[in-house]
Order: structure tokens, then C-alpha cells, then sequence
């Protein structure tokens, strides 16, 4: 990929390289890079290419471009702005940060993304695994609602539910089960599992009528 950067004047303060933490998420922009980091957490990435490209670049020409970097987690997210770097500043950051992938770049701002396996700070202080309205296990950012769904698991066969377990285990479920890091995360999956819908057999079922 051609990147036609434009050539800054050069002489601007050296600028630190600490980044300044924000919630100013543009909700478009955090689904499409929701998308390309599970994808290419699970994938060889296109967007690995483009980094090699942008790093040659870095290395032959001097510019200055504004940094975001995105960090995409199971549950939430959070975006650092490094400010305006010089190219020698930009290449550090990717030394130190091999996997960071490049989403975006143009004649003013370069924007870097990564997945993460893990929760972020935020939802570990109020991610809950729960049932949603259509009977789906489901990851929320606080207690189980329509409006802060953030990750479907699987169907459940709730009336398997209902004849299997005790009615507080079935409450805390409906209610929500508060995890708090990746341990209680897999596990209260792993633990509803088996009560999770055939998906072969609901088509089955379903192509019958």
C-alpha cells in the first residue's frame, strides 16, 4: 500500500511519549475495530502488512503525526492519545508494542489497535455473565439489561435449567453473576455449557415446520 504522507516541517519541542487516557469512543469506529481485532487475534492479519509498510516508511521518511492506540478487550476498551510524534517516536512505540496493528493513517494521525484476551480495569469492576431476554447466556457491563449487552455465548435450554439446578443458582443467573477476571469468567461459562441449545438441532426443528 502507497502511503503518500505529507512532509511536515521539522523542529517541533520533542514531545513525551506517556499517553493520555480517554472515554471519547466513538461507537461506529469501536465496532469496526471490535471486528478486525477478534478477527485478527483469531487469523493472520492484512493489517500486519500494512505495519511492516508503515515502519519502512517511518525509517526513510521524517514526519510528525498525532498517535491513537485502541485496546480492545473481551469486555470494554480504552484509547490512548500519544499526541503529535516525530517518526523516530512513532517506530519506538512500535518496538515496544509488536502488537499493536494499524488501523488508520493519513496526512495528520496514525491509529494503532490491539486485542486483548482479558478484561479491562473498567469491567472488572462490573462485568456480569447473564441470561438475556431471548434466553442467550450473555456478558454485561453491569447488572443483566437490554442496553448493556456486550457478548453473546449460547442458547440455554431453560426448562434443562430450571429441572437441573436450584432455584438460587437459577436467580443468580437471571440476576447476573458478577466476574471479576478471566478465571470467573471461563468458568461460569464452562458451568452453563451444558445446558446450551443444539444449534444443528434448532435448525433441524425448525426446517421441519
Amino acid at each position: 500500500m502507497n502511503f503518500a504522507f505529507l512532509l511536515l516541517v521539522i523542529g517541533a519541542a520533542w514531545l513525551a511519549l506517556l499517553p493520555e487516557q480517554t472515554d471519547s469512543i466513538d461507537q461506529a469506529r469501536l465496532d469496526r475495530l471490535r471486528f478486525k481485532a477478534v478477527e485478527a487475534w483469531s487469523h493472520s492479519p492484512s493489517d500486519a502488512k500494512r505495519r511492516e509498510e508503515l515502519a519502512d516508511y517511518l525509517q526513510s521518511h521524517e514526519v510528525k503525526r498525532n498517535v491513537e492506540v485502541y485496546t480492545i478487550y473481551i469486555c470494554g476498551e480504552e484509547k490512548q492519545s500519544f499526541g503529535q510524534l516525530s517518526s523516530g517516536q512513532i517506530l519506538d512505540l512500535m518496538n515496544r508494542h509488536r502488537t499493536w496493528l494499524v488501523d488508520e493513517m493519513n496526512d495528520e494521525a496514525i491509529t494503532f489497535y490491539e486485542y486483548v484476551e482479558d478484561l479491562s480495569e473498567r469491567c472488572k469492576q462490573s462485568a456480569y455473565i447473564g441470561i438475556d431476554t431471548t434466553d442467550h447466556l450473555t456478558l454485561f457491563e453491569g447488572v443483566p439489561s437490554t442496553d448493556n449487552a456486550i457478548r453473546t455465548f449460547f442458547q440455554i435450554d431453560v426448562e434443562s435449567l430450571k429441572t437441573s439446578l436450584p432455584q438460587e443458582a437459577i436467580d443468580n443467573l437471571y440476576n447476573g453473576i458478577r466476574v471479576r477476571d478471566m478465571a470467573e469468567y471461563y468458568s461460569v461459562i464452562s458451568t452453563f455449557s451444558q445446558f446450551a441449545v443444539d444449534e444443528s438441532e434448532t435448525v433441524d426443528a425448525a426446517s421441519a415446520e
